[in-house]
């Protein structure tokens, strides 16, 4: 399994382009099994009811792609810029 700050920065890098100014945004990075970073975002709903966590669009691609993922990781912004790394909340783990 590889682990490094790679796919850390490329998450970082896409909520920091994507979401350029907005607070409390974030973003999941995914290594799958072929080496390849896949980048996904949770989706804004009105209804929270049928939101989905930054992850699941990067498990969905893989899946589409026919890959494993290997190593994830899912960074936020908070309301003063400050960035975090998230642990899994348990659907994806």
């Amino acid at each position: 399994m590889k682990l490094d700050q790679a796919p850390v920065n490329s998450a970082i890098n896409f909520i920091t382009c994507r979401f350029s100014g907005k607070k409390w945004v974030g973003a999941a990075a995914m290594y799958t099994d072929h080496g390849q970073i896949l980048i996904s975002t949770a989706p804004e709903t009105i209804n929270e009811s049928v939101s989905l966590c930054h992850e699941t669009g990067a498990i969905c691609e893989a899946y589409k792609l026919g890959k494993r993922i290997t190593a994830s990781v899912c960074v936020s912004c908070d309301d003063t810029g400050k960035i975090h790394i998230l642990t899994p909340c348990g659907v994806c783990q």
